[in-house]
């Protein structure tokens, strides 16, 4: 397995092992954590659990990335979780920032990316597992519940696209026996905060998130760099976590409205196939009144304005030299790459818009 890329000597791990001298492992667990001590305390353990029913745990490394914390994370771990690795950016970088940390440095042949805040339950790995068999499969999305909520209320249910530029969350604010909730599919993304991806995979198309989106779309813009490359994303709802949610930046804050909304550009325009991007581009462009007036609604108008007209006045230039390189990445005819993508714009507009009031909104 070829590595992925070096860590800055300031970001070595300091059980002083190399990523790249002892023997590749099955898989790399991630899991980036800024201040969040009291969310690990509670992650950790479920994860053992899992891996340990999976039989996996002479197979596999769990890697926490703490981004430069000043809660103590890292003499925690060193105490309470001597096997796991520890890795301490010298100084903030942001959610992709601190993955792309621990992609550098994973042993893993597949990489299994967690938020700190999650409970897995015990069959995450072993549900999963089957998945890495297939050799078209770059990515397995997982179930993931809300925390908190009686009733069983889903938050990601495997990830969509659609050709006019609006990500989507399968299964968002429904009962888990909603149909397909728990039927494997085919799906373009998967959730950032439980997903498994293969490393191979992810060195085609150059190993890491897209730092500049820092939090947001970030797993968005890394699934459509795999599908450009001809890889498949499947969903596998046996594989489960809990999502406490928004732990880190909260649920409604600014940054993530303006992140969320800048980040939207900054995949399509990068992103989508010139001949898609033609043809679809004025529907684009007409999503912005309906998402506008639907955050003004909900309180969030300012953080969503802001954030269009940062990647304007901000991204535009870098996103065309990112788009030369995205595009070159791409081994698929755009019609394709437009036959995975969903194609119901009307209830996606209306959808991402005027949100369901019973939808978790995280």
């Amino acid at each position: 397995m070829q590595a992925v890329g070096m860590l800055n000597s300031s970001d070595h791990d300091k059980t002083g092992l190399s990523p790249e001298s002892p023997a590749p492992l099955e898989l790399t667990v991630i899991i980036p954590s800024f201040n969040g001590r009291a969310l690990l305390e509670q992650c950790l353990p479920t994860l053992h659990v899992a891996l340990t029913r999976a039989q996996w745990t002479g197979q596999t490394e769990i890697l926490v990335v703490d981004d430069h914390s000043t809660d103590g994370t890292e003499d925690w771990l060193r105490a309470c979780h001597p096997a796991v690795r520890v890795i301490h950016n010298t100084g903030c970088r942001g959610f992709a920032g601190a993955v792309n940390t621990g992609l550098r440095a994973a042993r893993g042949q597949w990489i299994g990316l967690l938020n700190n805040d999650v409970l897995i339950d015990e069959q995450w790995l072993l549900s999963a597992r089957p998945h890495f068999q297939n050799p078209s499969i770059a990515s397995v999305a997982t179930r993931i519940m809300v925390g908190g909520r009686a009733g069983g209320i889903v938050e990601f249910a495997g990830g969509d696209y659609t050709p006019i530029g609006i990500p989507l969350r399968f299964g968002e604010g429904m009962g888990i026996d909603t149909a397909g909730i728990m039927q494997p599919r085919l799906c373009f993304w998967g959730c950032g905060a439980a997903v498994f991806y293969r490393r191979a995979a992810l060195a085609q198309v150059g190993g890491e998130l897209y730092a500049p989106l820092q939090a947001y779309l970030e797993d968005v813009e890394l699934g459509f760099r795999l599908a450009l490359a001809g890889w498949n994303c499947v969903y596998e709802p046996a594989a489960a976590v809990t999502h406490l949610g928004s732990a880190t930046y909260g649920k409604a804050s600014f940054r993530k409205r303006f992140n969320s909304a800048r980040n939207a550009e900054i995949v399509y325009f990068s992103c989508m196939p010139g001949p898609l991007l033609l043809r679809y581009l004025p529907a684009h462009c007409l999503v912005f009144l309906p998402q506008l007036l639907g955050h003004i609604m909900r309180g969030s108008g300012w953080g969503y304005v802001c954030g269009k007209a940062a990647f304007v006045l901000a991204h535009l230039p870098a996103t065309w030299h990112r788009r030369k390189v995205v595009q070159n990445l791409r081994t698929v005819p755009p019609a394709t790459l437009s036959g995975k993508m969903r194609r119901r714009w009307l209830s996606a507009i209306m959808g991402t818009a005027f949100p369901a009031r019973h939808r978790n909104r995280d």
